[in-house]
This record gives structure tokens, C-alpha cells and sequence, in this order.
């Protein structure tokens, strides 16, 4: 479950702040529907992304997103 240093880099590389994901699936019961867009705020230290729109930490490791644009 945890990542290496060079790992965290990585997602920190590939989401900074302000990177803006669109949701396809998120396994929570408080998770937001298909299609909602999402500003990335900071990856955590397991390398969940965190979002100003969300109380929930996403997990590029089980929930499903993609990067607006792409």
C-alpha cells in the first residue's frame, strides 16, 4: 500500500496542484457521480490524491479517472 519515494514523485509529478481529473469511478458511498471534474489540491504521503471539492481521498490504485483533456 505504500509507495516509494520515487513512486510519490511520480504521482506528485503526473497530478500537481491544480491539475484538474474527471471521475469515472470511485468505490465510496460518498464518492461524486461519473463526470465530475476535480482540481487536485496535493498527494498525500500514500499517494492519494486530494481535492478541493471532495472530503474523500482518490486512489489512482483503485478509482477509476483521467486527467481533463485526455
Amino acid at each position: 500500500m505504500f509507495k516509494s519515494k520515487e513512486e510519490l514523485k511520480a504521482i506528485r509529478k503526473q497530478y500537481p496542484e491544480g491539475t484538474v481529473i474527471i471521475i469515472d469511478h470511485v468505490d465510496d458511498i460518498h464518492a461524486p457521480s461519473p463526470g465530475t471534474e476535480l482540481t487536485v489540491q496535493h498527494v498525500d504521503d500514500i499517494g492519494q490524491l486530494h481535492c478541493a471539492e471532495l472530503g474523500i481521498a482518490i486512489n489512482p490504485d483503485v478509482d477509476r479517472f483521467h486527467k481533463k483533456g485526455e
